[in-house]
């Protein structure tokens, strides 16, 4: 297929410019905003009123519906108390500013359909930034301090990061970029060569993660790595050495290192705890007792102050609406305690947008996973051509992930990164015939 110059131009521009968020999240979410706010205005500039006019319209007002009414149960539910706190308008002012995803979104969704964007620099240079991570954790494991001279945090080896605990999280999101890479855009590497550079690359992300402190992070990379070697025929003979890797890994820093092993006894405690618990605070059955999980504390609190259970609180709602009492004497068990917000996706949606949130949210963000998903398990020919996919896929899907602890939804860093990936993935038909005879037209 003829590519004009134009296109082509417009091709690497737009994929320098997504290529670049892997250094955005690591220079924090001013860059990000930036760079997002960067990719939507050229996007509009180039293409206009082409960008409401492409495909995956019904799926494009489903998802208009998700802001309009975040927007509108913001407004009812802090309208009323503007004069009690100034929160109350900030409230109003992020769910009308949270609309600029929208606009993200349609953009993304415009480019991925119309083969407008290139991956290729994002594959690279987020490669390059996760091996050096994790290099620089393993200098800072073995010599005490990192090629920058900052030292770990009790628990924590946090690389470049310095005193931010996003080591983990930032390498389960960006790994599979890396892990990908040999089987994307260098497809010529011998299989022998591709099997060595893959163990290498687990060995040294896993051990990465694992020392980062993340627990859950740790945890997702572990799942999504097990997850895509049943999901892809190839890689399912390998399912057997990739458990013995990742066990091998584990179970080394677990007996030789002693912050690993109190990280993951607690995160098994706390896991635990929540399973078992969890359950009484919905049903508001039994005796709870004193909770040790901060994040069970958190999520009690949150599903206290869901008081509106049909729209839901606003955004924000957790900090506006927790009482100060639930964190002092009032509270002698420690069974509940107030947060920026609740640590779950879904629970925030719950508390947030009620339950007409929650059943919007649910059909809009698991769609397109559900579709890739059918690709790989029932439509066995060219799988192979939806491997520039599969890490985006894997983001998506471990982001919302029901069960695990998250930032809040509606955050710069976690905003910016669903929307991208759902936009790249409900367009994966378009990717799986867009490949030519040197593999280098993503």
């Amino acid at each position: 297929m003829h590519i004009n110059k134009s296109e082509n131009y417009h091709n690497n521009l737009f994929g320098f410019l997504v290529g670049f968020y892997p250094l955005a999240y690591i220079l924090g979410n001013s860059i990000i905003n930036i760079l997002t706010t960067l990719i939507t205005v050229l996007g509009f500039s180039l293409y206009r009123k082409k960008i409401f006019f492409c495909n995956n319209k019904i799926y494009t007002l489903f998802l208009l519906s998700f802001f309009i009414y975040l927007a509108c149960t913001s407004i009812i539910n802090n309208y009323p108390k503007l004069e009690e706190l100034p929160n109350f308008f900030v409230n109003i002012k992020k769910s009308l500013f949270y609309f600029r995803y929208f606009l993200f979104f349609l953009v993304i969704n415009y480019l991925c359909n119309k083969k407008l964007i290139n991956f290729k620099f994002l594959y690279y240079f987020s490669a390059f930034l996760v091996l050096f991570l994790s290099l620089d954790i393993l200098i800072q494991l073995t010599f005490g301090k990192d090629l920058f001279g900052n030292e770990p945090i009790p628990r924590h080896y946090t690389g470049f990061f310095g005193d931010e605990l996003v080591a983990g999280s930032y390498l389960q999101k960006f790994s599979f970029f890396l892990l990908f890479l040999i089987f994307v855009f260098k497809p010529q590497i011998k299989k022998n060569k591709k099997i060595i550079l893959l163990v290498l690359f687990l060995v040294l992300s896993f051990s990465a993660v694992i020392l980062a402190g993340n627990r859950m992070p740790a945890f997702i990379y572990l799942m999504s790595a097990v997850t895509i070697s049943l999901l892809i025929k190839k890689f399912r003979k390998g399912l057997l050495i990739l458990i013995l890797i990742f066990s091998s890994v584990f179970f080394t820093l677990f007996n030789f290192n002693e912050g690993t092993k109190n990280d993951f006894k607690v995160f098994y405690n706390h896991s635990k705890e929540i399973i078992t618990v969890l359950p009484k605070i919905f049903t508001n059955s039994g005796n709870l007792g004193v909770i040790n999980s901060n994040h069970l504390q958190t999520f009690h609190a949150a599903i206290i102050t869901w008081e509106n259970k049909i729209i839901g609180g606003g955004i924000r709602s957790l900090r506006t609406n927790c009482p100060e009492d639930f964190n002092r004497t009032k509270n002698p068990y420690n069974d509940r305690r107030c947060n920026w917000h609740p640590h779950n996706f879904h629970l925030e949606i719950l508390i947030d947008m009620g339950l007409i949130g929650l059943f919007l949210f649910i059909p809009i963000f698991y769609f397109p996973i559900i579709l890739f998903l059918k690709r790989f398990l029932f439509e066995s020919n060219s799988i192979s051509n939806l491997y520039v996919i599969v890490p985006f896929f894997i983001i998506l899907s471990s982001e919302i992930f029901p069960i695990r602890t998250t930032g809040s939804f509606f955050t710069t860093s976690n905003a910016t990164l669903i929307y991208l990936t759902l936009a790249i993935v409900l367009n994966f038909k378009t990717f799986e015939k867009k490949i030519d005879s040197n593999n280098n037209t993503y």
